[in-house]
């Protein structure tokens, strides 16, 4: 088996677009929490929280034949404030 974890995000990304499930999870597990985190200091409800990352990673894999991680990241980084 492969260790997903091993690969970059831009790896994982490639993946991801070629309906790599496997990928979809790495992706997951590297990000749920730290979008989780994010979503609660906003929301300030867990359960609202819980539900806009359950959304995001919904939106991911429904649209993952046109995923780009480039446009990921700068939506990120507007969203909250990184440079």
């Amino acid at each position: 088996m492969l260790s997903y974890n091993r690969y970059s995000d831009n790896e994982l990304a490639n993946l991801l677009t070629k309906d790599d499930h496997a990928a979809y999870t790495e992706i997951y597990h590297r990000y749920s929490r730290l979008l989780y985190l994010h979503a609660y200091k906003r929301l300030k409800d867990r359960e609202q929280a819980r539900d806009v990352v359950q959304d995001l990673f919904t939106v991911l894999w429904n649209n993952r034949s046109e995923f780009k991680l480039k446009f990921f990241m700068e939506c990120y980084r507007y969203i909250y404030g990184k440079p």
